[in-house]
Order: C-alpha cells, then sequence, then structure tokens
C-alpha cells in the first residue's frame, strides 16, 4: 500500500504554518538545557536505596500488570502493525514487550524519555506488507532508548527545539528534532523537561537514612552500658589508693566477656550509669511516612498492614491505580501520535483523515474489582433503559457492529430450548400414547381430548403462569411509583416510570415468545421429520413482533391518557382503579401471544413441508375451541397468526399432526 501523501503533505504544510508565540525559559541559540533535576542522583537513589527501588518497581509493574494491547476498528492495520514490531523487535534485539516497559521505567523514574528514530533508505518489503517512507530519511527501522541525564535540548527564545545533544563521558553526538521522540510528564508551561514526582523525596530518603543511622548507633551504645566502678569508701582512713584502683582496673579489664564473678569486700561498689535516652521511634516514623508519601505510595503497598482495615487498604490501593492510570494514559498518548501513526502512514493507512484507519495503544484494566464493577453497572443501565445496546458495547470497549447470532441467546438458549421440547416430545406418557381417538356429539376429533388437568399442558410447558406473574409485578411496580409522583406532584401528562416499566415488559414478553417460537420449530422439525432451513422465518416472526408491539403500545397509550384525564379531589383513588381496571389486557396479552408463537412456528413447519391442513387439538372448556377442529394452511403467509390457536387467552388448544400425540 502506498503512504497517503495528502495527509503526510497537510502535516508538513501545518508544521510550517503553526508558530509558537510564547516565550519559554530557554537561552537561545547554541545554548544547550540541562534538567533542573539532577537524574543521576535518583539512579543512584533507585540503585541504593530499598524503599526507592521497591516504589517505583511496584509503579512500573503495575502500569504492564494486566497487559496492553492494539485495538483498531481495521484488522488489517492492527496486524500491520503488530508485524512492523516485530520485524523491529527482530531487527533490534529488543522484545516489543521489553521496548515498552523501558519507556515505562523512565517515564516513571524520569518523567523523561528520549527515543532515537533509526531509519532505512527507501521502501521496506517483508511479507505481504510494504512500508512507504513518509520521511525524506526513510522508514522507521528501530526506536532506541537515550538516558535521560546523557541528553540536553537546544531551544530558541520561543521554545522551538533546534537540536538534541547526547554527552557521555567520552563521546557526544546532536540529533534533529525529528529523530527524537521526547515523552514526558509534569512538564511546566516554557520548560524542556519532565519533573520527576520523586525529586523531592530524594532529601527525605537522605534523611530518614541519616535517623536511622542514628539509631543505630544509639542502639549500639546503651546495647553495652557504662558501668561505674566505685573503690573505697568516703569515711577516713577508708579510702582507695591509686595502687588499689590501678589493681582493679587491671583485672576488670582482664575478665572474660562472657561471664563473670567478682568478690569483692564492702569497700567495692558497681552500678551502671543511668543515661535516659530519647526515643527514636516517632521520629523515624514520621520521615518514614513522610518519604511513602513522596513516592506516592502507601503502607499497605510496602507490606505494613498492621494499622490498616480493609476499607482503608482498599481506599489507599484505589489511590495508587489512579495515579497509575494516569501515567499509563500519557504514555498511551505519546505512542500513538510519535510512533503508531507514523508507522501507519508509512503502511498506507491514514489515521488522520479515516478514523477508521486508526489504531490506539490500550492498557487493560489493573483493577479487576473496578472492572467487574463497570461491566456489571454497564449491563445494569442497558436493562433499565437508561442507555441503548450500542452504547453499553462502546461503554465496555466492545464493536458495536457485531454478529448477534453469535451471542449466547442465540447459540445457546435457543437450541437448548428446541432440545428441550424435542426431548420431552419423544418422551411421551402412558396415557397419550394408549389412549384411542375418541368420539363425541361434536363429531369424530382429528385427536385425542385432553382430560380437564391437561387444558392447559402448552400454557404450563410454556411457563406462561410464571410469565404472567413477572409482568404483573412489574405493572403494580409502575402502580406505586406512579401514585407516588401523583402525591408528590398532581396528575401528570406522562410518566417516566410507566415508560421505563413497559419497555421492560416489552424484553421480557419478546424473550418469551422467542423461547416459545424455538419450541414450536423444534416440535413441527421433528413431527415433520425436517432438517433443513424453512422458508419465511422471518417475516411471520417479524408480524408477530409488529401485533405484540401493537397491542403493549395499545395498552400503555390507554393508561396515559386514561391518568391525564382523572379530576377531582381523589387522585390516588382513580389513578389505582386505572390501573386496576387494565391489569388483565397485560394478562390477556401474554397468555395469547406466547402460545400464538408456539403454533406459528409448528404451522409454518407444516407449510413449508407441503401440508395444507392441521387437526387442532383442543379442549372441552368452551364451544369456541371445540367448533374448531382443523386448520388450513394454504392461504395468505401473512394471514397465519388469524388462523391458528389459540382461540382466546388461556386457550389450551394446538397443532398437532394427523394421527399425532402430545
Amino acid at each position: 500500500m502506498e503512504a497517503p501523501a495528502a495527509s503526510d503533505g497537510m502535516l508538513a504544510k501545518l508544521a510550517k504554518a503553526i508558530k509558537i508565540v510564547t516565550l519559554s525559559f530557554s537561552q537561545g541559540r547554541n545554548s544547550f538545557e540541562t534538567s533542573p533535576v539532577d537524574f543521576n542522583e535518583i539512579m543512584r537513589a533507585y540503585n541504593s536505596d530499598g524503599y526507592v527501588r521497591q516504589a517505583l518497581d511496584k509503579y512500573i509493574n503495575l502500569l504492564f500488570k494486566a497487559g496492553w494491547g492494539l485495538v483498531g476498528k481495521n484488522d488489517k492495520a492492527v496486524e500491520y502493525l503488530k508485524a512492523r514490531f516485530r520485524l523491529m523487535a527482530m531487527a533490534t534485539g529488543v522484545p516489543t514487550e521489553q521496548f515498552f516497559i523501558g519507556i515505562a521505567e523512565d517515564l516513571v523514574k524520569y518523567h523523561n524519555v528520549f527515543l532515537v528514530r533509526s531509519r532505512i533508505k527507501g521502501p521496506l518489503t517483508f511479507g505481504k506488507y510494504r512500508a512507504n517512507p513518509v520521511s525524506k530519511k526513510g522508514v522507521v527501522g528501530g526506536y532506541f532508548r537515550m538516558h535521560p541525564s546523557t541528553v540536553t535540548i537546544e531551544r530558541d527564545l520561543d521554545g522551538t527545539i533546534l537540536s538534541y545533544r547526547q554527552t557521555t563521558s567520552s563521546q557526544r553526538k546532536d540529533f534533529a528534532p525529528d529523530d527524537v521522540i521526547h515523552f514526558y510528564l509534569n512538564k511546566e508551561a516554557g520548560m524542556a523537561f519532565g519533573y520527576p514526582f520523586i525529586a523531592p523525596g530524594i532529601e527525605d530518603v537522605r534523611l530518614l537514612r541519616q535517623l536511622e543511622e542514628h539509631a543505630s548507633l544509639l542502639v549500639y551504645r546503651h546495647l553495652f552500658p557504662i558501668i561505674h566502678y566505685q573503690v573505697g569508701r568516703p569515711e577516713p582512713g577508708r579510702e582507695a589508693t591509686d595502687e588499689e584502683i590501678q589493681d582493679v582496673q587491671d583485672e576488670v579489664e582482664n575478665m572474660p566477656t562472657e561471664a563473670a564473678i567478682i568478690v569483692t569486700s564492702e569497700r567495692h561498689n558497681m552500678k551502671p550509669v543511668n543515661v535516659n535516652p530519647i526515643n527514636a521511634k516517632p521520629y523515624l516514623e514520621h520521615f518514614e511516612n513522610r518519604v511513602f508519601s513522596d513516592l506516592g505510595i502507601s503502607q499497605v503497598a510496602m507490606g505494613r498492614g498492621d494499622t490498616a482495615n480493609r476499607s482503608t487498604a482498599e481506599s489507599m490501593t484505589l489511590e495508587m491505580h489512579d495515579h497509575i492510570k494516569a501515567i499509563q494514559k500519557i504514555m498511551a498518548g505519546f505512542i500513538d501520535l510519535y510512533i503508531i501513526h507514523e508507522l501507519l502512514l508509512e503502511g498506507g493507512f491514514d489515521p488522520i483523515s479515516n478514523p477508521d484507519d486508526d489504531v490506539d495503544f490500550v492498557f487493560n484494566e489493573i483493577d479487576t474489582d473496578y472492572l467487574i464493577k463497570t461491566q456489571n453497572h454497564e449491563v445494569y443501565k442497558f436493562e433499565h433503559n437508561i442507555q441503548t445496546w450500542e452504547e453499553t458495547r462502546r461503554n465496555l470497549g466492545l464493536d458495536t457492529a457485531i454478529d448477534e447470532s453469535r451471542l449466547y441467546f442465540n447459540m445457546v438458549q435457543i437450541p437448548l430450548a428446541q432440545a428441550k421440547a424435542e426431548a420431552t416430545l419423544q418422551a411421551g406418557t402412558p396415557d397419550t400414547n394408549n389412549r384411542e381417538q375418541p368420539t363425541n356429539q361434536h363429531g369424530t376429533r382429528a385427536g385425542p381430548k385432553l382430560k380437564n388437568s391437561e387444558a392447559f399442558g402448552l400454557q404450563m410447558e410454556l411457563d406462561i403462569p410464571r410469565l404472567i406473574r413477572q409482568l404483573v409485578s412489574l405493572y403494580d411496580t409502575a402502580q406505586e411509583d406512579v401514585i407516588a409522583i401523583i402525591k408528590r406532584d398532581g396528575p401528570q401528562k406522562s410518566y417516566m416510570p410507566l415508560d421505563m416499566a413497559f419497555n421492560k415488559v416489552r424484553q421480557i414478553l419478546n424473550h418469551s415468545c422467542e423461547l416459545s417460537w424455538a419450541s414450536g420449530m423444534a416440535r413441527g422439525r421433528r413431527d415433520h421429520h425436517r432438517t433443513g432451513a424453512i422458508a419465511d422465518v422471518d417475516i411471520i416472526r417479524a408480524v408477530l413482533a409488529d401485533r405484540r408491539e401493537r397491542y403493549l403500545q395499545g395498552l400503555l397509550r390507554d393508561l396515559e391518557s386514561m391518568l391525564g384525564n382523572i379530576s377531582g379531589e381523589d387522585f390516588i383513588a382513580q389513578a389505582a382503579g386505572v390501573f386496576a381496571a387494565n391489569r388483565y389486557r397485560l394478562q390477556a396479552i401474554a397468555a395469547y401471544e406466547v402460545p400464538l408463537a408456539f403454533n406459528c412456528a409448528y404451522a409454518l413447519v407444516a407449510r413449508d413441508s407441503g401440508i395444507t391442513t392441521l387437526p387442532v387439538k383442543v379442549t372441552d372448556t368452551c364451544d369456541t375451541c371445540n367448533a374448531n377442529t382443523e386448520v388450513r394452511l394454504d392461504g395468505d403467509l401473512t394471514d397465519l397468526p388469524s388462523v391458528v390457536p389459540p382461540w382466546h387467552p388461556y386457550c389450551g388448544c394446538f397443532l398437532t399432526f394427523k394421527g399425532g400425540e402430545w
């Protein structure tokens, strides 16, 4: 693929057109600025102090704890970038993972990262990919880190970078600005370098170590106490002579250090010199806490959990995670802008004017508990009609354009319902398997008559009573919420709780009808020995969905209209009466539409199999059911829902095949 020259040219023109209008702290040309912070001092602290090293290593490790990835809509762009990074890893000898970890190390420790681009002349072809240069110097072949302590920056008075210089003990090399990528954190306006967060804490670390040294001297001093050995008495004539004092001193010095017994007269007395040393513990704790604060790390993270309960520990850990996420965000932004965009342009993709070509460097969530809570909350908002399906997937970081047939409901629940229905059919019972075809006053039935206890067999199999209880519960909850609003604000033209309840009712009813449809299809395939695709499935499902929507919308409109027309003083009683008068309609919709989906699916399989008539297994509960023992399937396809049972709500009639048993 050719590099998008239009975008490349646009960037070049834009860079020339934009002029820096503010002043910087630069001394002008030929003056290379150094960092105001001694990076070598930070390096020495990291290599010599345990607290500093442990704290910074925890930051670096947590940055990559959950891993990272390349995310984009264009799969070809993502695969191309992965191939480029693999190629650069082999060319530079630095694995891609270690390359990004190295960037994180410098960014955390020094808040500055310097990468030098190594370029290759001409196009680069590798496998099925081709990279064309967007710079006159060639395509990017790899990136190499410079230690921040060796880098100085030359800028003009406006702050425009003129060159970078790397100086070691024996060599010096200058780099053009377009050959260097500079990542930074906490860079003040007009300054050339980021300011490391650890810099102010170096003095506190040094002071803590000095205090610890003094404390160790204090321990050493009082580990071996000073003994005052008194020879002689203060009474006249009992004083000690110089010779006697010297003899005692010689004897004490020659005593074994492990254990010794001294026998003396009453003229000898030994006692330790009582010195009250200062308690250094509060001072050590104070300065240790100062160091932890400077490092932005908690005592819990450093293994000091004896004074923190679970809630406090979680709060401290969350604060550290927030700091790490801020670093991740800045690091990912620099990688996207200065590394990924250039590589994409070289590969012929245009991430600037075509967002679909853009690929982002993304860190995975490091806090698993937070991730689970966030995901659950997004699903909760979708279930409670706060946001759409597309918004939910977008907030979860997922693509909105997916094949919904691969979702759990379509892949598992519907086939499971079909298998369950088929297994139930194949099992049979002695009562139905051995029953003879009866004849009554209405003539010979096409199928056996059900017992009274079996009148609602289909209703029970499709779990309609439970569905009705669930929908009525939502209906009653909406009634309570609406009445609460009327109590507080008086009658309204519309009620949000009512809309939300009906949205939930719609979801549950549609779900139950889909499961019922799956059961009808499974039974029809089994009875008519069908294994292939069935024609016109989507047409009938759409007709049924439209019916359900019309009935629900009609009920909702009537409720809103009746509630909007209540007047007088007793608003509450009138509102309760409106809900009570219409409750049966919701129950009837559920009791009718769910078995209708079953029978329509069964009839569609039979119609597609060339069958024009089907017998109806009926109940003896009403004349309407007893008068309909057969249906014709050769009419208009869209009329199918009007010619199959149920004939009324709570009807137990269902379709079967001639000679068939349920």
